[in-house]
């Protein structure tokens, strides 16, 4: 830099981007009481970007455990950056995934879900139209997974907050101020130096890179990386007249992500009143400073969406993103060892990340490896050097499912099978009214852990302890002792319940005196859409 550059004052963090990621990089270091600078090229709160609307998805269902877990602590996070500024900018509802059912990124989501425990239904076509009172509908061969952790961010509010809370803590805000190098400074200080079109130089101990879009073209050993920039579309659907509250977010519709081709996510009515935002996953690539700003909406989502006249209003959104769509969280290295940290590619699904994401970018600039050593099982994903000599990056573990059926289907282990005895040892001996009553908990313990005809570990465990340590058959017995019998019609197919798609145990009861049958009594769903009236059970 020439002699005549103006200098500023210096600084313990300089972060250049202030986007949703470096806001809350801002945020996070100016309340650990660091000397903090925020650097934006444009105005704050611009549309130029990836940061800007009213609204984001904000789910913790992920076909990457890494992922699930950061979005667990981010929701934490959020609530607190709620507490602090006195306002809300997140807004809860249920989660809905669907998809294929032999999708492997849907299959990898349920796996985690099952391993960490978390509270889900899986529905099939029939009882997602139930469950969502027929606002949703799926083909024949889909399933649903439902979670309780969903909702929409407000992108604008929530840029706003950061950066408000970076000034409660003393941070200073600059926009309109470009940055077009940065260089390890030579002199006994040590630190960096980054410099702005107009000539101005701001000196620091460290330097976080949030630049969104713009990450490769200030700093070139990213783009690398291989960083793909893509025009997103964003539609938003009208909501018939009559059925707008329904659509709302607080009338129980979810947020959703539908992993057919193509990816597509979407919010409850939020933004725009009686109005449903749906969005394409990735799009056309383009140059953040060269991209079109028109949209083609109708073409992009295919026949995915029904929305007969096309959509109300189209927008379109930049998308950054790596090859593998994993987050770039890092070290720049080279001459600058552990000076200046860069973060980018977190475009499609990272709004919802950014509490954590600030506070681990602030933990790497000022503690380095080890004050982040906390989050290392997450960052390691996430390596600037994993581009080198393999451009696609990291390789995922879906394949590792192999065959959805293989390895995720039904494994009736010895205990399973006595809940079904102990089921049929009820109808035996009972009444199927009074039966019904009694299996209330396995009917509801079945249906919570079953769906489509698979079950998992998780459920084998949950019944042994949830079930069969609660009912015993003398107990059974006890209570239904000298109640008249009823014969039962049973079906089996080899030694698991059988159905097809969508099926459930149903009972078919004949009352013992009349000969006659009696009014069905149902576990399941009442009979209809093809649903089959038989209480399936295994063969000994």
């Amino acid at each position: 830099m020439a002699n005549s550059s103006r200098k500023s004052d210096r600084f313990d963090v300089i972060v250049i981007g202030g986007g949703v990621m470096g806001s809350s990089t801002a945020y996070h270091a100016a309340k650990l009481g660091q000397k903090t600078l925020l650097i934006e090229q444009f105005d704050f709160l611009h549309h130029r970007g990836s940061s800007h609307g009213e609204s984001r998805t904000i789910r913790t269902t992920y076909p990457e455990p890494y992922y699930r877990r950061m979005a667990i602590e981010s929701e934490k996070l959020w609530i607190e950056a709620e507490s602090e500024i006195g306002y809300e900018v997140y807004s809860r509802s249920k989660q809905l995934d669907i998809g294929p059912k032999n999708n492997r990124s849907l299959m990898a989501v349920i796996e985690n879900c099952e391993k960490q425990s978390v509270n889900h239904r899986i529905l099939d076509r029939y009882q997602t139209d139930e469950h969502f009172s027929g606002r949703i509908e799926l083909p024949d061969d889909w399933i649903a997974v439902v979670t309780d952790v969903g909702g929409v961010l407000k992108p604008t509010k929530s840029v706003a907050m950061f950066q408000t809370l970076a000034i409660k803590y003393g941070a200073v805000l600059r926009d309109k101020t470009e940055i077009v190098d940065v260089v390890r400074n030579g002199d006994d200080r040590g630190g960096v130096s980054v410099t702005s079109r107009s000539g101005e130089v701001f000196s620091g101990k460290k330097c976080v890179v949030t630049a969104g879009a713009w990450v490769s073209k200030l700093v070139e050993k990213v783009s690398n990386g291989g960083y793909r920039f893509a025009d997103t579309a964003v539609g938003n659907i009208c909501i018939k007249e009559s059925h707008e509250v329904d659509f709302a977010i607080g009338a129980g519709f979810p947020s959703f992500a539908s992993y057919g081709e193509p990816v597509i996510y979407g919010t409850p009515a939020s933004e725009f009143p009686d109005m449903i935002k749906v969005c394409v996953h990735g799009g056309r690539d383009c140059d953040p400073d060269k991209r079109t700003w028109g949209t083609d909406s109708e073409d992009r989502f295919g026949d995915r969406v029904d929305w007969e006249d096309g959509p109300v209003i189209s927008q379109s959104c930049l998308y950054s993103m790596t090859p593998d769509e994993d987050y770039i969280i890092d070290f720049l290295g080279g001459g600058f060892n552990e000076d200046v940290v860069v973060a980018g590619g977190f475009s499609g699904h990272g709004f919802k990340m950014a509490p954590l994401v600030g506070k681990i970018l602030v933990d790497l600039a000022v503690g380095g490896k080890a004050a982040a050593g906390k989050y290392e099982e997450e960052i390691k994903h996430f390596k600037v050097g994993r581009f080198e000599g393999n451009p696609k990056g990291n390789k995922k573990g879906f394949e590792e499912q192999g065959e959805f059926k293989c390895k995720f289907a039904i494994r009736f282990s010895s205990e399973v099978s006595q809940v079904y005895n102990l089921t049929l040892d009820i109808i035996i001996n009972s009444s199927v009214e009074r039966a019904f009553s009694a299996m209330k908990l396995i009917k509801t313990s079945t249906q919570n852990k079953m769906g489509d005809q698979f079950l998992s570990d998780y459920f084998v465990s949950y019944t042994k302890k949830v079930i069969l340590e609660g009912i015993s058959n003398d107990t059974i017995m006890q209570i239904f002792k000298g109640i008249r019998p009823c014969r039962v019609q049973f079906s089996t197919v080899g030694n698991i319940p059988y159905g097809g798609s969508g099926w459930y145990p149903c009972l078919l009861g004949f009352d013992s005196r009349r000969e006659q049958e009696a009014t069905p009594q149902f576990m399941g769903r009442p009979s209809g859409r093809g649903y089959g009236r038989r209480f399936m059970v295994p063969r000994d």
